[in-house]
């Protein structure tokens, strides 16, 4: 219409519903338009997110002057007003720091009236329909999970990103002019350079002696570099960080090992009411954080130290087994699933699946029945031992000095613990064990196993990590080793980077596929992780890191769960399976009830020399405590 003879009087947008529902009253909103001035959008908005007293007024803002800090704006444009929106929120952020952003990209309607410039009485209406964005900045943390979600961690490089651009750039055109090099830079930036470079050669075509025109093409590729790299990010996703949140999103996390609980007993002594599980700033895991990691089940681990072995290690297991039950059934966020199908229908709600271990056989006191009413209240996997030997299975610390023995793989009782976990379709954790009883564990199960917190023991020769020939076994069991994050575990020598961590992932990966792996990162049991990874809101980091090295997105995929997943989905048609097989009544040998010092036997026959044993001054006592309820049954 405006080459027709008519100019525009006036021009409405339709209203739509907030592309951010749920947002707190007060909220400050910034509409941006065509004609207005980032200065001023920007003093105005600076002044209330710092909590600066300001007035009123026009330029599109809306809202009422206060004094207090604002936690969070909102910046919204459309048609010709999109790259300004998108700028004000860059400018914002690095000013700010520390900002989350949501962006949220659509469409909307807008009615614009024309008439006639000769003064007649004609008049026209236009209905258009023009792309819209929408720029949510945070100080508090946002759902991670949202279409559009950017941490604050992914700003600063981003920035530094657009600053070695912006002095490469500027320093190109220093230089006599030449052909812009495109092929560096992502098919997204690549099309508006091309685009600004043509722009570039015909202004100065028009004035080939002005070096204002230089300067300002200059200036213009620089702001149009910021916004593609931002626009890139939401909508075409060429980073590795927006790339990592993408997946992570679609393949959120099962993380194989997390020491909360025994976190819980130091701080609390289990009192959940005391703490806030939304904010542990003592711990490397809340709920929290767990969301911002994308994680989407999450293991736990009902652990008590090996000093309790043989005394009340089933006690304290019991009792935390029963926190994390009541963490995960008194929080909306937390859900308690017993299947693979329930990890599944958890991640549908998008709540964060709890999944019961038990870290070291020495909880179930050399008892299968202990392990079967472990079963029943929840527990999905256990590990053979801790730091500790039990009786019938090594461990690959010497920490302690119990039960032990110069062969160190499985006793005929640990075998039966082994198959009584088929059985019931409970996973068998090797974490922790020796070599050897790793290696009898993956030749008796039926079905798959996991080392749900190990790395690789050719990257750091650590005994808690898994040599190459016990990894090939794994790779035969069908297996998965999920490795672990603990700086110790990760480099032997020098620092704990992510980079160093990645490498075990890519020599397990050269070593025996990239089915076998995924991530258990052992937060909450240890002290020391490595930088850029503290606590579990840091995963992204790692997947991250990753697809840098060009993993490809399927396998890394499996990493994050369908590997687990794989092996979990087995462990239950092997129980399945086995469904018509009776419990093991295997036990202990009753000479070496006999021969514990906190054991009250009670058995119809003692084997050859067992009353001998007796006569020492321990049984004898036992042997008076037992008379009284003797002699009442006459």
């Amino acid at each position: 219409p405006g080459q027709g003879g008519f100019k525009k009087i006036c021009r409405t947008e339709e209203d739509g519903p907030s592309p951010f529902p749920g947002l707190a009253s007060g909220v400050l909103e910034m509409r941006v338009k065509e004609g207005s001035k980032i200065r001023n959008l920007m003093g105005f908005a600076m002044a209330r997110m710092q909590g600066e007293k300001v007035e009123r007024g026009g330029g599109g803002v809306m809202g009422v002057g206060a004094t207090g800090g604002l936690r969070q704006v909102v910046f919204t444009g459309s048609g010709r007003a999109v790259t300004k929106t998108i700028t004000c929120a860059e400018i914002m952020k690095r000013k700010v720091g520390s900002l989350h952003q949501l962006t949220k990209l659509r469409y909307k309607g807008v009615k614009e009236v024309w008439e006639s410039r000769d003064g007649g009485a004609s008049e026209m209406t236009v209905h258009r329909t023009v792309p819209s964005i929408s720029i949510l900045l945070s100080k508090d943390p946002l759902d991670t999970r949202e279409p559009g979600y950017q941490p604050p961690e992914t700003l600063g490089a981003l920035w530094e990103e657009r600053e070695r651009e912006d002095t490469q750039l500027q320093t190109a055109f220093k230089r006599p002019l030449g052909p812009v090099p495109l092929d560096g830079y992502p098919a997204c930036k690549r099309v508006c350079l091309a685009t600004v470079a043509r722009q570039s050669e015909h202004s100065l075509r028009r004035n080939p002696g002005s070096r204002f025109y230089i300067q300002r093409m200059a200036s213009t590729t620089c702001i149009v570099l910021a916004l593609v790299s931002s626009l890139c990010g939401v909508l075409l996703g060429h980073s590795e960080g927006d790339r990592a949140l993408d997946l992570m999103s679609r393949y959120p996390l099962i993380d194989g090992h997390n020491d909360l609980a025994i976190q819980l007993r130091l701080l609390s002594n289990n009192r959940l009411s005391q703490l806030d599980l939304y904010n542990l700033s003592s711990a490397t895991a809340d709920i929290t954080r767990l969301q911002a990691g994308h994680v989407q089940t999450q293991v736990f681990a009902a652990y008590v130290l090996c000093g309790a072995q043989e005394k009340d290690a089933v006690r304290l297991t019991l009792e935390q087994i029963d926190v994390i039950r009541r963490m995960c059934t008194e929080y909306k966020e937390l859900e308690l699933v017993t299947s693979a199908e329930g990890l599944r229908e958890a991640a549908g709600r998008r709540t964060v699946a709890c999944l019961l271990s038990v870290e070291g056989g020495h909880s179930i006191d050399s008892s299968l029945p202990a392990l079967r009413m472990f079963y029943q209240l929840g527990v999905r996997s256990m590990a053979l031992t801790h730091n500790c030997n039990t009786p019938w299975a090594a461990s690959s610390s010497t920490l302690y000095h119990f039960h032990q023995r110069e062969n160190n793989s499985l006793t005929i009782f640990g075998q039966a613990v082994v198959r009584e976990m088929n059985r019931l379709g409970m996973i068998v954790d090797l974490s922790h064990s020796s070599w050897e009883t790793a290696k009898a564990a993956i030749s008796i199960s039926k079905a798959p196993v996991i080392f749900s917190h190990s790395s690789a023991y050719a990257v750091c020769n650590h005994t808690r990590n898994v040599p190459d020939w016990l990894l090939r076994e794994l790779r035969k069991n069908g297996g998965v080793i999920m490795v672990n994050l603990y700086s110790g575990f990760v480099a032997c020598r020098g620092q704990a980077t992510v980079s160093r961590v990645a490498d075990h992932f890519d020599h397990i990966r050269e070593t025996i596929g990239a089915q076998s792996i995924g991530i258990g990162g052992d937060y909450g049991g240890v002290l020391g992780f490595p930088l850029g990874l503290e606590d579990v809101s840091k995963y992204p980091v790692l997947i991250q890191e990753l697809l840098r090295r060009k993993w490809p997105e399927q396998e890394v995929a499996g990493v994050l769960r369908n590997n687990f997943l794989r092996v979990f989905d087995e462990v239950e048609r092997v129980r399945e399976e086995l469904s018509g097989s009776q419990p093991s009544e295997e036990q202990m040998s009753l000479s070496e009830e006999l021969n514990h010092p906190c054991r009250l036997v009670l058995g119809s026959s003692l084997p050859d020399g067992a009353w001998s044993s007796l006569r020492t001054p321990r049984f004898l006592w036992a042997a008076l405590l037992l008379l009284p309820g003797l002699l009442a049954l006459y």
